[in-house]
């Protein structure tokens, strides 16, 4: 999903990598994370503050990406959409739009 919505802002596909690690772990993050790698965070919770302070007690640099800026909109509020049949579409970029119904059409739902 990621990469569906930086291709709709003009990104390559092989200029963005998502790597999930344990971030409860530091321990383990050079096993998923090498040090020169730069993370970006979005800071809307105490948790995003939490995971600053982490990466950077770390050695790992930190960007921030809309300092300041309000959550517009949550993934609670795109579940809730799904569940209750809303119009869940409008809530994420098109690109994401595709990646969800295709799932949901691999599952035979029709609730979307």
């Amino acid at each position: 999903m990621v990469k569906a919505a930086a291709a709709e802002i003009g990104l390559e596909a092989g200029a963005v990598h998502v790597i999930p690690f344990p971030v409860n772990e530091p321990e383990l993050w050079p096993a998923y994370v090498p040090k020169g790698v730069t993370q970006y965070l979005r800071l809307f919770s105490a948790w995003g503050g939490t995971k600053l302070d982490r990466l950077r007690e770390a050695g790992y640099k930190v960007v921030i990406l809309d300092e300041g800026a309000e959550k517009e909109i949550s993934g609670a509020d795109v579940r809730a959409a799904l569940r209750e049949g809303g119009d869940w579409e409008s809530l994420v970029p098109p690109g994401v739009a595709s990646i969800v119904q295709e799932f949901y059409d691999s599952l035979n739902v029709r609730t979307l």
